[in-house]
């Protein structure tokens, strides 16, 4: 399409309708030019993502992502990632478009983070957009950079860094107070993610841990706890038995029978090896 696009010199014609005329006809020619992938379009597309109308606004920002991922040049991939994300800052586009855009980036990815992170004070939805995309595209370049928000004020960004950390398998000895810290921490969701993060502690350390939690006051940590204690192979399955037997927390005792119950062929299997 794109190749078609610029033989009969339709690209002017499109980016012309893509920033004037009736919002019909201009959402028409940013989905196309989505569609073709033009570098040499990608600047309209992020102009348009300053347009004061929303869907104008959200149109760009994926079409401009598309784009971006078709830019060859490393350079021009940067400038064209930073310029992207600035215009994404200026509308404050929500959490969920900011992820979905890093997604589309592609390859062009790691550029369009890396611009994010490095804003001039991102917004806590950009940052936290951003480190879920480094976790969902297991984008290990970044590991060392999602480690330095798990003490962020914010919590939607420290359960975001957690979440990255567990998915990365990346946590440096020096963060590990901050992993063990997040175990105790008063937001139930904190906790969820901060037990998930906990099985790469070392080992003893985490048996340990992921045991306490197995006691928490919320359902949601007690199965992430004995989730992760799983996960942990036999090691784990093991600190499960001896938990349904001796846990002085009743609910603990009954989350370790369950998981135990629920993962029966590994536990056959630990036994056996």
């Amino acid at each position: 399409m794109a190749e078609l696009l610029e033989r009969h010199g339709a690209v002017v014609g499109l980016e012309r309708s893509a920033e004037h005329g009736r919002l019909g006809g201009r959402l028409d020619a940013i989905v196309a030019l989505s569609n073709a992938r033009i570098p040499s379009a990608l600047l309209t597309l992020v102009n348009g993502v300053y347009d004061s109308n929303q869907l104008i606004s959200v149109a760009s920002a994926r079409g401009a992502a598309r784009t971006l991922a078709r830019v060859e040049d490393i350079i021009d991939r940067d400038r064209g990632a930073a310029a992207l994300a600035r215009a994404m800052e200026a509308q404050e586009l929500p959490y969920g478009i900011v992820e979905e855009v890093v997604v589309l980036a592609e390859d062009a990815a790691t550029s369009l983070i890396d611009a994010l992170l490095l804003h001039d004070r991102p917004r806590a939805p950009t940052v936290r957009a951003a480190i879920d995309g480094v976790g969902r595209l297991k984008l290990l370049i970044f590991a060392e950079e999602v480690v330095r928000f798990l003490n962020d004020p914010d919590d939607e960004v420290r359960a975001a860094a957690l979440r990255a950390v567990s998915g990365l398998g990346f946590l440096p000895e020096s963060s590990h107070g901050m992993v063990i810290s997040a175990l105790t921490d008063d937001v139930d969701f904190i906790r969820i993610h901060a037990t998930a993060a906990a099985g790469l502690l070392p080992r003893p350390q985490a048996l340990a841990f992921l045991n306490e939690r197995l006691g928490d006051g919320s359902w949601w940590v007690r199965r992430a706890a004995a989730d992760t204690l799983v996960s942990l192979g036999p090691a784990g399955l093991a600190q499960l038995g001896r938990a349904a037997r001796e846990h002085p927390d009743r609910f603990a005792r009954d989350m370790a029978e369950q998981a135990l119950r629920d993962d029966v062929p590994n536990l056959v299997q630990a036994v056996v090896g």
